[in-house]
């Protein structure tokens, strides 16, 4: 996939809040699902099939592929006989991973990528579809306490026929309202930041990507988001290196430079504030940094 969701920085961040009382951000479904139909093929060789896939289990972390390739040639009867050739292919992924709990999350990060490919000549023809619905990933969880929130990530396409979009929604208790639709940036803008607050209420964050591909076509399509609900940062979060609320590759790059370079920007590299600088130190933040905040 063209950025799998480990290049993605995966946001541990701080549950505490203001008061005393914790808070819950509860995954309540999750519905992440692949499909794909091709035909290809010419007279009475034409070939045709699909497959799916769905998974529902409320999981930290999950991924799936579904592929197909195929291809066919020959000659059509006649005077001259009519050579065709034809073939399809696809690759189409999803993937994710939640930090935290399933009852208090802290950040989803998810991506997904389909790249389909349809190829004739003469009197062959091909078609591969990957589309929705059913082509998606979607989470829905519950907030019980206002919290704050980022959501950051990317979307890509080389071609119309093809399409990724990332969409933020809230339940008014009759329907869903949009929070944020990548499809409503400019057309030219492939990457996005935003943030709030989430009151207390149920939301879903759902990724589709998808599309179709005729006769000589290789179009490719994807997207990656992470939506985080930060917590504290700087010296409520240990790890969180560099002060910036969010705890990401980032910290770890920063400290790695802070101990190998003296290069720490305002930081210390004893971190576990013995009075030395040694691997101690380094091991000392390795554990905070997986253990998270």
């Amino acid at each position: 996939m063209r950025q799998n969701l480990w290049t993605v920085p995966v946001v541990a961040l701080a549950a505490a809040a203001a008061s005393s009382e914790a808070l819950g951000q509860v995954l309540t479904s999750r519905l992440c699902s692949l499909n794909y139909n091709y035909v290809y093929g010419a007279g009475a060789d034409v070939h045709s099939g699909s497959d799916n896939t769905a998974h529902s289990s409320l999981l930290l972390s999950d991924s799936d592929v579904l592929s197909f390739e195929g291809g066919t040639s020959g000659a059509l009867p006649g005077d001259p006989p009519r050579p065709y050739s034809a073939a399809t292919f696809v690759n189409t992924g999803n993937e994710y991973a939640i930090a935290g709990t399933l009852n208090e999350i802290d950040s989803i990060a998810a991506s997904a990528e389909s790249h389909l490919v349809a190829a004739s000549s003469g009197a062959g023809t091909s078609v591969m579809f990957s589309v929705n619905p059913g082509n998606s990933q979607r989470f829905e969880f519950r907030v019980d306490h206002a919290i704050d929130f980022r959501l950051s990530g990317s979307r890509h396409r080389n071609h119309p026929d093809l399409g990724a979009a990332v969409i933020l929604e809230a339940f008014n208790g009759f329907n869903w309202g949009i929070i944020f639709y990548s499809e409503f940036l400019p057309a030219e803008q492939t990457t996005f930041d935003v943030s709030g607050v989430l009151v207390p209420g149920r939301y879903r964050i759902t990724g589709t990507v998808g599309g179709r591909a005729f006769e000589n076509a290789d179009n490719i399509a994807g997207y990656d988001f992470v939506l985080a609900m930060p917590g504290l940062g700087g010296e409520d979060c240990p790890p969180d290196f560099n002060g910036d609320g969010f705890l990401d590759f980032f910290d770890y790059d920063a400290f790695v430079t802070c101990f190998e370079t003296g290069e720490c920007g305002g930081g210390n590299a004893d971190f576990d504030g013995d009075g030395f600088i040694d691997f101690f130190d380094l091991d000392a933040f390795i554990g905070a940094f997986e253990a998270g905040c």
